[in-house]
């Protein structure tokens, strides 16, 4: 019997690429709700449609209407992964949060996808976020590990790429550039890149085996890449070079907080050169992806 997830901001660009993994690969294990306020445009072009994945326009911030999709649709886990970089957001999450804790008992476990650099806010050595962005995730880690009704897992993100991110986004913005000879535009000096269908499979491992009340995490404490070494990689593959002569960079996890994700069976497939290939590979044949709605 397939396990029914809810997706909370489903057509945003992990939970997206997540159920399309999933429904392409023809997995009968899960099947799909997605719950969406299509806050941006091109969120709608991110939905799959399928008979395995219903979809319904909303807020989770509505109690009443999150109370009566949960009670229509019966959900095993809840996968929380709405909310963005702007003010907004912390409405989204603390709301919507403190709305599924009221709702909690009519489903098995609710799984939130945080950020990497939001530190365990047990930890002695850690002082506090460092941006608005931290502030949210920081925040909603709080609510969920103090709110004893829930069943839960956080599963903390590093810097997630691939296709179907928005256009604003580092290294698709890099990768728009790159094919439309603009010049590249830089916003952090470093990142820490995981491809998405890693991101996919780590997701997977946390719902089929994640640990209650556990925290995951995907992250490179002491690896990061420069991004002007990403930006040579895209010119490179742009000019269709011989691969050989590349720098072919292995990811090497080496955060002591990922063996709690080795211990589900996950481990990183995906090397950065690789990853950006198929993400390239991938704007420059879906050019219209992004183009009316997104400016860089």
């Amino acid at each position: 019997m397939r396990k029914k997830c809810l997706l909370i901001g489903g057509c945003g660009f992990l939970l997206s690429n997540f159920v399309r993994k999933c429904l392409y690969a023809k997995d009968e294990t899960l099947e799909f709700v997605t719950l969406d306020k299509l806050l941006y445009k091109h969120s709608i072009q991110n939905y799959y449609a399928n008979k395995h994945h219903k979809f319904h326009i909303g807020d989770v911030c509505d109690f009443h209407q999150l109370k009566s999709i949960i009670n229509l649709e019966k959900p095993d886990v809840v996968i929380f992964g709405a909310g963005d970089k702007t003010i907004n957001s912390i409405q989204t999450k603390l709301v919507g949060l403190n709305n599924l804790s009221k709702l909690s008992s009519q489903f098995e476990k609710l799984i939130y996808l945080s950020s990497a650099k939001v530190s365990d806010y047990s930890d002695s050595e850690y002082y506090g976020p460092s941006n608005l962005q931290e502030s949210f995730e920081y925040s909603s880690e709080i609510f969920i590990q103090n709110e004893s009704k829930f069943n839960y897992n956080i599963l903390r993100l590093s810097d997630v790429y691939g296709p179907r991110q928005p256009l604003t986004e580092q290294i698709a913005s890099h990768i728009f550039c790159t094919l439309n000879g603009l010049e590249q535009v830089n916003k952090y000096n470093a990142l820490s890149p995981l491809y998405v269908d890693d991101f996919c499979s780590a997701l997977m491992s946390v719902i089929e085996k994640g640990k209650n009340k556990e925290n995951y995490s995907v992250d490179y404490e002491s690896i990061q890449v420069n991004i002007m070494h990403i930006v040579y990689l895209l010119e490179n593959i742009h000019l269709q070079s011989n691969c050989e002569t590349l720098p072919h960079v292995n990811q090497l996890i080496i955060s002591s907080s990922i063996q709690l994700l080795k211990g589900l069976g996950w481990s990183q497939q995906t090397s950065l050169f690789d990853g950006l290939k198929e993400t390239y590979n991938w704007y420059k044949s879906n050019s219209w992806f992004g183009r009316l709605n997104e400016t860089i």
